[in-house]
Protein backbone atom coordinates (compact mmCIF):
# COMPACT_ATOMS: atom_id res chain seq x y z
CA UNK A 1 0.00 0.00 0.00
CA UNK A 2 3.21 2.11 -1.07
CA UNK A 3 1.89 6.13 -1.63
CA UNK A 4 3.76 7.01 -4.81
CA UNK A 5 3.49 10.35 -6.55
CA UNK A 6 3.69 10.84 -10.62
CA UNK A 7 4.52 14.46 -11.48
CA UNK A 8 2.87 15.78 -14.52
CA UNK A 9 3.81 18.89 -16.03
CA UNK A 10 1.76 21.03 -18.67
CA UNK A 11 3.50 24.38 -20.32
CA UNK A 12 0.55 26.54 -21.29
CA UNK A 13 0.45 27.22 -24.59
CA UNK A 14 -0.53 29.73 -27.40
CA UNK A 15 -4.24 28.75 -26.96
CA UNK A 16 -4.05 29.48 -23.02
CA UNK A 17 -1.89 32.81 -23.77
CA UNK A 18 -4.22 34.87 -23.52
CA UNK A 19 -5.94 34.14 -19.90
CA UNK A 20 -4.66 37.08 -18.22
CA UNK A 21 -6.07 39.06 -21.23
CA UNK A 22 -9.72 38.09 -20.92
CA UNK A 23 -9.26 35.72 -23.88
CA UNK A 24 -7.41 32.45 -22.50
CA UNK A 25 -8.88 29.07 -23.93
CA UNK A 26 -12.50 30.29 -24.18
CA UNK A 27 -12.06 32.61 -26.76
CA UNK A 28 -14.41 35.47 -25.33
CA UNK A 29 -16.78 34.95 -22.94
CA UNK A 30 -19.91 34.89 -25.44
CA UNK A 31 -23.43 34.54 -24.13
CA UNK A 32 -24.44 32.11 -20.96
CA UNK A 33 -26.76 29.15 -21.50
CA UNK A 34 -29.33 30.82 -19.05
CA UNK A 35 -31.19 29.30 -16.10
CA UNK A 36 -29.27 26.82 -14.18
CA UNK A 37 -30.64 22.68 -14.39
CA UNK A 38 -30.01 21.67 -10.87
CA UNK A 39 -28.30 19.15 -9.62
CA UNK A 40 -29.47 16.99 -6.94
CA UNK A 41 -25.20 15.40 -6.31
CA UNK A 42 -24.07 18.97 -4.81
CA UNK A 43 -24.51 19.48 -0.95
CA UNK A 44 -24.33 22.98 0.37
CA UNK A 45 -22.17 21.67 3.76
CA UNK A 46 -20.38 18.72 2.19
CA UNK A 47 -16.81 18.20 3.19
CA UNK A 48 -15.91 17.44 -0.99
CA UNK A 49 -15.37 19.76 -3.89
CA UNK A 50 -13.42 19.22 -7.35
CA UNK A 51 -10.54 21.11 -8.53
CA UNK A 52 -11.06 22.33 -12.23
CA UNK A 53 -7.62 24.34 -12.40
CA UNK A 54 -5.01 26.33 -10.21
CA UNK A 55 -3.28 29.23 -11.34
CA UNK A 56 -0.36 30.81 -10.28
CA UNK A 57 1.97 33.98 -10.93
CA UNK A 58 1.50 37.68 -10.52
CA UNK A 59 -1.80 37.67 -12.43
CA UNK A 60 -2.98 34.10 -10.56
CA UNK A 61 -6.03 36.19 -8.97
CA UNK A 62 -7.26 37.87 -12.29
CA UNK A 63 -6.58 34.70 -14.46
CA UNK A 64 -8.49 32.43 -12.34
CA UNK A 65 -11.62 35.00 -12.20
CA UNK A 66 -11.28 35.28 -15.97
CA UNK A 67 -11.92 31.05 -16.02
CA UNK A 68 -14.43 31.24 -13.36
CA UNK A 69 -16.22 34.17 -15.47
CA UNK A 70 -16.10 31.99 -18.78
CA UNK A 71 -17.04 28.58 -17.32
CA UNK A 72 -19.98 30.77 -15.80
CA UNK A 73 -21.09 32.12 -19.12
CA UNK A 74 -20.76 28.93 -21.49
CA UNK A 75 -22.11 26.11 -18.69
CA UNK A 76 -24.70 25.21 -16.66
CA UNK A 77 -22.36 24.60 -13.71
CA UNK A 78 -23.66 25.90 -10.38
CA UNK A 79 -21.68 26.54 -7.38
CA UNK A 80 -18.36 27.71 -8.65
CA UNK A 81 -16.42 29.36 -6.46
CA UNK A 82 -12.36 30.58 -5.98
CA UNK A 83 -10.01 30.39 -3.08
CA UNK A 84 -7.30 33.21 -3.13
CA UNK A 85 -4.10 32.67 -1.48
CA UNK A 86 -0.91 34.69 -1.82
CA UNK A 87 0.64 33.33 -4.37
CA UNK A 88 -1.85 30.83 -6.08
CA UNK A 89 -5.74 31.11 -6.71
CA UNK A 90 -7.70 27.64 -7.03
CA UNK A 91 -11.21 27.16 -9.39
CA UNK A 92 -13.65 24.91 -7.57
CA UNK A 93 -17.34 23.44 -8.65
CA UNK A 94 -19.40 22.29 -5.93
CA UNK A 95 -19.74 20.89 -2.86
CA UNK A 96 -20.50 17.58 -2.89
CA UNK A 97 -21.17 15.03 0.62
CA UNK A 98 -18.94 11.95 -0.66
CA UNK A 99 -16.25 11.82 -3.23
CA UNK A 100 -18.64 9.02 -5.02
CA UNK A 101 -21.09 12.01 -4.97
CA UNK A 102 -18.72 13.94 -6.87
CA UNK A 103 -17.58 11.59 -9.41
CA UNK A 104 -20.65 12.72 -12.07
CA UNK A 105 -19.59 15.94 -12.17
CA UNK A 106 -15.86 15.31 -12.32
CA UNK A 107 -16.48 13.25 -15.31
CA UNK A 108 -18.47 15.87 -16.80
CA UNK A 109 -15.86 18.77 -16.43
CA UNK A 110 -12.83 16.51 -17.38
CA UNK A 111 -14.83 16.08 -20.60
CA UNK A 112 -15.81 19.25 -21.46
CA UNK A 113 -14.57 21.53 -24.11
CA UNK A 114 -14.37 24.95 -24.37
CA UNK A 115 -15.36 26.78 -27.57
CA UNK A 116 -11.29 26.25 -29.49
CA UNK A 117 -12.02 22.61 -28.53
CA UNK A 118 -9.82 22.61 -25.64
CA UNK A 119 -10.52 20.25 -22.33
CA UNK A 120 -8.93 22.96 -20.06
CA UNK A 121 -10.18 20.76 -17.23
CA UNK A 122 -8.95 17.06 -18.25
CA UNK A 123 -6.75 17.27 -15.01
CA UNK A 124 -9.56 18.18 -12.27
CA UNK A 125 -9.66 15.86 -9.23
CA UNK A 126 -11.91 15.84 -6.08
CA UNK A 127 -10.13 17.26 -2.91
CA UNK A 128 -11.76 17.86 0.38
CA UNK A 129 -13.36 21.71 0.78
CA UNK A 130 -10.15 24.32 1.73
CA UNK A 131 -10.59 24.26 5.49
CA UNK A 132 -12.09 21.00 6.11
CA UNK A 133 -8.58 19.22 6.72
CA UNK A 134 -7.36 21.98 9.13
CA UNK A 135 -7.37 19.37 11.85
CA UNK A 136 -3.90 19.90 13.94
CA UNK A 137 -1.78 22.53 14.46
CA UNK A 138 -0.28 24.33 11.57
CA UNK A 139 3.19 24.05 12.17
CA UNK A 140 3.05 20.35 12.14
CA UNK A 141 1.09 19.93 8.63
CA UNK A 142 3.55 19.22 6.06
CA UNK A 143 1.92 21.84 3.57
CA UNK A 144 3.31 24.48 5.34
CA UNK A 145 7.39 22.98 5.85
CA UNK A 146 10.37 23.16 3.57
CA UNK A 147 12.18 20.42 1.85
CA UNK A 148 11.51 17.83 -0.43
CA UNK A 149 11.64 14.63 1.28
CA UNK A 150 10.05 12.65 4.20
CA UNK A 151 10.14 9.21 5.86
CA UNK A 152 6.01 8.02 6.59
CA UNK A 153 6.00 6.62 9.05
CA UNK A 154 2.07 5.77 8.86
CA UNK A 155 -1.03 5.58 6.98
CA UNK A 156 -4.21 6.45 7.78
CA UNK A 157 -7.41 5.43 5.98
CA UNK A 158 -11.07 5.81 6.48
CA UNK A 159 -13.03 2.76 5.86
CA UNK A 160 -16.91 1.60 5.05
CA UNK A 161 -18.77 -0.97 7.78
CA UNK A 162 -18.10 -4.46 6.79
CA UNK A 163 -19.90 -7.47 8.38
CA UNK A 164 -19.39 -6.42 12.41
CA UNK A 165 -16.81 -4.52 11.63
CA UNK A 166 -18.23 -0.42 12.69
CA UNK A 167 -17.13 2.07 9.92
CA UNK A 168 -13.91 4.08 10.68
CA UNK A 169 -13.88 7.52 9.44
CA UNK A 170 -11.01 9.54 11.98
CA UNK A 171 -8.26 8.80 9.62
CA UNK A 172 -7.61 12.63 10.10
CA UNK A 173 -7.66 12.88 14.32
CA UNK A 174 -6.03 9.72 14.55
CA UNK A 175 -2.86 10.89 12.29
CA UNK A 176 -2.96 13.79 14.39
CA UNK A 177 -2.81 11.71 17.43
CA UNK A 178 0.13 9.57 16.25
CA UNK A 179 1.98 13.01 15.18
CA UNK A 180 1.74 14.20 18.79
CA UNK A 181 2.75 10.87 20.07
CA UNK A 182 5.86 10.72 17.84
CA UNK A 183 6.42 14.17 19.02
CA UNK A 184 5.91 13.17 22.87
CA UNK A 185 9.01 11.20 22.19
CA UNK A 186 10.97 13.83 20.83
CA UNK A 187 10.54 13.41 16.78
CA UNK A 188 10.16 15.91 13.90
CA UNK A 189 6.63 14.38 13.45
CA UNK A 190 4.05 15.94 10.92
CA UNK A 191 0.67 15.01 9.44
CA UNK A 192 -0.72 14.94 5.82
CA UNK A 193 -4.61 14.66 5.20
CA UNK A 194 -4.81 14.09 1.80
CA UNK A 195 -7.89 13.70 -0.36
CA UNK A 196 -8.43 9.80 0.39
CA UNK A 197 -6.10 9.15 3.28
CA UNK A 198 -3.52 10.92 5.90
CA UNK A 199 -0.05 10.36 6.61
CA UNK A 200 2.14 10.43 9.63
CA UNK A 201 5.56 11.34 8.75
CA UNK A 202 9.08 11.73 10.59
CA UNK A 203 11.79 14.74 9.25
CA UNK A 204 11.90 17.06 6.11
CA UNK A 205 15.50 16.51 3.59
CA UNK A 206 16.64 17.94 1.11
CA UNK A 207 18.57 16.82 -2.57
CA UNK A 208 21.54 16.92 -0.02
CA UNK A 209 20.62 13.03 0.88
CA UNK A 210 21.46 11.86 -2.65
CA UNK A 211 25.49 11.70 -3.27
CA UNK A 212 27.31 10.18 -6.25
CA UNK A 213 30.07 8.34 -6.77
CA UNK A 214 31.90 6.32 -9.79
CA UNK A 215 30.93 2.51 -10.58
CA UNK A 216 34.67 1.33 -10.72
CA UNK A 217 34.08 -1.02 -13.51
CA UNK A 218 31.82 0.67 -15.77
CA UNK A 219 32.61 3.90 -14.75
CA UNK A 220 29.14 5.00 -14.58
CA UNK A 221 28.07 7.37 -12.19
CA UNK A 222 25.90 6.16 -9.05
CA UNK A 223 23.00 8.12 -7.13
CA UNK A 224 22.58 6.49 -4.65
CA UNK A 225 20.85 7.72 -0.82
CA UNK A 226 23.41 8.56 1.82
CA UNK A 227 21.87 10.35 4.99
CA UNK A 228 22.07 8.89 9.05
CA UNK A 229 19.12 10.58 9.47
CA UNK A 230 16.92 8.52 7.64
CA UNK A 231 19.25 5.51 8.60
CA UNK A 232 18.14 6.26 12.16
CA UNK A 233 14.66 7.11 11.59
CA UNK A 234 14.12 3.65 9.46
CA UNK A 235 15.55 1.61 12.18
CA UNK A 236 13.47 3.11 14.96
CA UNK A 237 10.46 2.83 12.79
CA UNK A 238 10.76 -0.45 10.70
CA UNK A 239 7.66 -1.33 9.84
CA UNK A 240 4.60 0.99 8.25
CA UNK A 241 1.61 1.49 10.65
CA UNK A 242 -1.65 1.53 8.62
CA UNK A 243 -4.46 2.19 11.19
CA UNK A 244 -2.68 1.91 14.20
CA UNK A 245 -1.56 -1.42 12.91
CA UNK A 246 1.65 -3.20 10.80
CA UNK A 247 0.13 -3.99 7.63
CA UNK A 248 1.08 -7.52 6.90
CA UNK A 249 1.98 -8.55 3.19
CA UNK A 250 0.95 -11.62 1.74
CA UNK A 251 2.17 -13.75 -1.43
CA UNK A 252 1.13 -17.07 -3.14
CA UNK A 253 3.84 -19.87 -3.04
CA UNK A 254 4.68 -22.66 -5.57
CA UNK A 255 1.46 -24.17 -4.88
CA UNK A 256 -0.80 -20.90 -5.13
CA UNK A 257 -1.11 -20.72 -1.23
CA UNK A 258 -1.79 -17.56 0.40
CA UNK A 259 1.33 -17.10 2.33
CA UNK A 260 2.39 -14.03 5.11
CA UNK A 261 5.56 -12.87 3.70
CA UNK A 262 6.13 -9.91 6.17
CA UNK A 263 4.86 -6.66 6.95
CA UNK A 264 5.34 -3.43 5.07
CA UNK A 265 7.96 -0.89 5.68
CA UNK A 266 8.22 2.68 6.57
CA UNK A 267 9.39 4.46 3.13
CA UNK A 268 10.94 7.80 1.99
CA UNK A 269 8.56 9.73 -0.68
CA UNK A 270 8.77 13.84 -2.04
CA UNK A 271 6.93 16.46 0.48
CA UNK A 272 2.97 16.20 -1.36
CA UNK A 273 2.02 19.61 -2.30
CA UNK A 274 -1.48 20.86 -2.98
CA UNK A 275 -2.66 18.71 -6.17
CA UNK A 276 -3.03 20.92 -9.57
CA UNK A 277 -0.17 23.84 -8.22
CA UNK A 278 3.64 24.30 -9.20
CA UNK A 279 5.02 27.61 -8.03
CA UNK A 280 6.38 29.75 -11.23
CA UNK A 281 9.46 29.87 -12.83
CA UNK A 282 11.04 32.85 -14.47
CA UNK A 283 12.08 30.47 -17.60
CA UNK A 284 8.76 28.10 -17.29
CA UNK A 285 6.40 31.01 -16.58
CA UNK A 286 2.55 29.83 -16.10
CA UNK A 287 2.56 26.45 -15.54
CA UNK A 288 0.19 23.77 -13.75
CA UNK A 289 1.46 20.91 -11.93
CA UNK A 290 -0.81 17.77 -10.80
CA UNK A 291 0.33 15.13 -8.02
CA UNK A 292 -1.63 12.14 -8.38
CA UNK A 293 -1.24 9.52 -5.63
CA UNK A 294 -3.23 6.17 -5.26
CA UNK A 295 -6.61 6.26 -3.57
Amino acid sequence: MKWNSTICALLLGASLAGCNSGEGGFGGFGTGLGALTPDLTQDRDGEYTILLQAFGGPDHVKSAKHYRTGTENRTDWAGLFLVHKADRSQLFWGRYASEENAERNLAKARQWEAPNGQRIYARAIVVRVPGKDDIGPPEWNLRNVTGEHTVVVGEFHNLPAEGLRPAYNKRREDAVKYCRELRGAGEEAYFYHGPAKSLVCIGTFGSGIYKQREDPDTGKILVYLDDPRIKRIQEEYPELKVNWVAEVTYARDEQGNRVKMGTSLTYLTPIPREPGYAPPTSLEGHRLQELQWNR
